[in-house]
């Protein structure tokens, strides 16, 4: 007999596999990988480049304010790879609506 949660991850496992389901699991690996890598880049972008010594808005002297605006610009970055996968997810929901349809049409 099999545990609740082996079996589960063998049900995953089937989504996962299913070639049906391959464009909705390769946009939430790039959006799981995008949610680490952006807010990341962006933070010690910000933190470095842009309000570092010599940046675009010099905060070189003042630790909190360069830290805080720099965090600000990660969770506005978070924000945007969220809104992104979402668009994306709607969009690939549309595309697949209409191949279904064009198909039904097809068959009649």
């Amino acid at each position: 007999e099999m545990s609740g949660g082996a079996s589960k991850m063998g049900k995953l496992k089937d989504i996962v596999s299913d070639p049906g389901n391959r464009p909705a699991v390769s946009l939430l690996a790039y959006s799981s990988i995008a949610m680490a890598v952006v807010p990341l880049g962006v933070y010690f972008a910000c933190f470095h480049v842009v309000f570092g010594q010599g940046g675009l808005i010099d905060y070189s002297n003042d630790v909190n304010s360069r830290t805080n605006y720099s965090a600000i610009a990660a969770v506005v970055a978070v924000q945007l790879v969220i809104a992104t996968h979402v668009v994306l997810a709607f969009r690939q929901d549309d595309a697949e609506f209409a191949r279904e349809a064009a198909e039904k049409k097809k068959d009649r």
